[in-house]
């Protein structure tokens, strides 16, 4: 770990994580699944054994998946399956819609 003062504040630790790019041609259960798993072992993805989980996908406003307006529900799909494989105690779905409540957003 390493400390970290850019913003200004305190000091406080962070955890350096790499991030990775992987190519996925359809939004099929089994192409994503294996698209995000290797991503998560090139970037290093953190063990979710026994952790509760949010992943936060982008719910900008409720459009149809073709309009990419908001992460695609079956990528969203894909990320829950896999981080409950991995042993995630419980995965929770959270964002902050900009342009529409999030019933409507998820819709």
């Amino acid at each position: 770990m390493k400390s970290d003062t850019s913003d200004g504040g305190a000091e406080r630790e962070t955890v350096p994580y790499d991030v990775a790019l992987v190519s996925c041609q359809d939004y099929s259960a089994d192409a994503l699944e294996e698209a995000l798993s290797e991503a998560a072992r090139a970037a290093g993805m953190p063990d979710p054994r026994g952790l509760r989980v949010l992943v936060k996908p982008n719910l900008l406003k409720g459009a149809a998946p073709e309009r990419a307006v908001a992460t695609h529900p079956e990528f969203l799909r894909a990320a829950i399956r896999i981080l409950k494989a991995k042993g995630a105690a419980s995965v929770m779905v959270g964002d902050s819609p900009a342009w529409q409540g999030s019933a409507a957003a998820a819709r």
